[in-house]
């Protein structure tokens, strides 16, 4: 069984506690604020039919929300799936 979010929603699954990003540690409390996006649904229909396509990708780190999404557990993994607008922002490394 695999997991495929529908319209506009995000599957994600949250960073390791040892995970850096760009090189900077991550305090603890703010650990569990980023993500990596495992899957992505294929967007959301505007009223005229035309498809608004998805912002993220899977691959990405994201930093989720304070509140929001439905957890999700399987094989011991934790997953939370949520709407692609309730991201606050993707984190890009510079080169």
């Amino acid at each position: 069984m695999s997991i495929k979010p529908l319209t506009d929603r995000v599957l994600v699954r949250p960073l390791p506690e040892e995970k850096e990003l760009g090189g900077i540690f991550l305090a603890a409390q703010v650990k569990s604020k980023y993500a990596e996006v495992v899957a992505v649904g294929p967007g959301r229909r505007l009223a005229n039919g035309d498809l608004l396509p998805m912002r993220v990708a899977v691959g990405d780190i994201i930093m989720l929300p304070t509140y929001g999404g439905l957890e999700i557990i399987r094989d011991g993994v934790v997953y939370q799936l949520l709407y692609e607008a309730n991201i606050e922002a993707i984190i890009k490394e510079e080169l």
